[in-house]
């Protein structure tokens, strides 16, 4: 019969030094080099290259195919998701770096009175929705019973 080796039942005490060295031991480790990648990081690694292609008039099912041909097997439909999202992603992240400079840039120039404070702190409240009386006042058999605190 095999002999099972058993845990302690306590914790194991690490001294000071040998989280020391660990550590040191893995901030000193080199960038390991990546041989694959998921499909999504290729697709983002390969998309200017298809939107080159897309935009010489091929169609994302022969792009697809010849993607396949190079060991990168993507469906069309999966591909145009991706294209999608990252067209999305960016066109969200250009939309919110020039509203946080602008903000900057119109802050640091302008000074601020308390009028112009009050009428922004206003025009806010103004702008966020409001629920409607009647969906506010009313709660749901199941939604009243967790409301309450026992």
């Amino acid at each position: 019969m095999a002999t099972v080796k058993r845990r302690s039942s306590g914790p194991a005490a690490v001294s000071k030094s040998a989280i020391a060295q660990a550590s040191t031991m893995l901030q000193t480790l080199p960038a390991k080099p990546r041989d694959n990648w998921s499909l999504r990081e290729a697709i983002t690694l390969l998309h200017d290259s298809i939107l080159t292609a897309l935009n010489r008039g091929y169609t994302h099912e022969e792009v697809s195919a010849m993607l396949g041909d190079q060991g990168v097997h993507i469906p069309a439909s999966s591909l145009k998701r991706y294209l999608a999202a990252m067209k999305r992603e960016k066109r969200a992240d250009s939309k919110k770096a020039p509203k946080a400079s602008a903000r900057k840039t119109s802050a640091s120039k302008a000074p601020v009175s308390k009028n112009l404070v009050s009428k922004n702190l206003v025009s806010k409240n103004l702008a966020q929705p409001t629920p409607h009386p009647q969906t506010a006042a009313r709660k749901t058999p199941s939604s009243a019973g967790r409301s309450r605190k026992r």
